[in-house]
This record gives structure tokens, sequence and C-alpha cells, in this order.
């Protein structure tokens, strides 16, 4: 049996607690919860892994993206998505996914669930 399982990636103006999976953001942007589902995802096979994180990361992207296009918000946007996703795949639970998001070459991981 399959159990559909949500990650919610948080983009706020507070500072984050080690338990929380919200994101820094500095401009002082309301919150933004995004729900990427892990439901059908092969975190054994590669091509899976490699998918699934790039949702996560456009996930990120886009809820920490703001219309602001100078160069501190710019600044921001990305620290804020690299932190979301950072919290994200922590949620996530999975160490092939872990490893992945930290540089690890899949190659390496076949066979790790």
């Amino acid at each position: 049996m399959r159990t559909m399982i949500s990650v919610a990636i948080l983009a706020t103006s507070l500072l984050t607690s080690a338990a929380s999976a919200e994101a820094i953001n500095t401009l002082g942007r309301e919150p933004v919860t995004v729900h990427v589902s892990t439901l059908g995802v092969d975190f054994s096979s590669a091509e899976g892994v490699r998918s699934f994180h790039a949702r996560l990361k456009s996930a990120a992207k886009d809820a920490c993206r703001s219309d602001d296009r100078t160069l501190a918000a710019v600044a921001a946007d990305r620290a804020c998505a690299r932190q979301a996703l950072d919290e994200a795949v922590r949620s996530v639970d999975r160490p092939v996914l872990t490893a992945f998001h930290s540089g690890a070459q899949l190659v390496q991981l076949a066979g790790t669930h």
C-alpha cells in the first residue's frame, strides 16, 4: 500500500528553528506554502530521485521568488530557496535523496533506499 506524503516548503519572514520547515526571508513577505507530493516517486531509481529533487528545487524557487529584482532581493530569494530546499529534503527523510542533495553521484547510490 502506498501512502501519500506531502512536503511543505514555506517561505517566511521569521528566522527558522531547527525543527521548522520555514525558510529565512529577510524581505518581510508573507508565508507561502507549497506542497510537493512523494506519491509515485521511485526513490530506488536515479531518475526518480533526480526528478523529485528537481520538483522540490522548483517549488522552493517559486515559494521564495519576489517581484523585487534589486540585487539584495535576488540574493534574499536565492538564500530563501536554498534553505527551503534543504528543509524539504530533510523532511522527506530519504537517505538517497539527502545524499543526492549533498552532491553524491547517483550511480554510487544504486540499491540504497
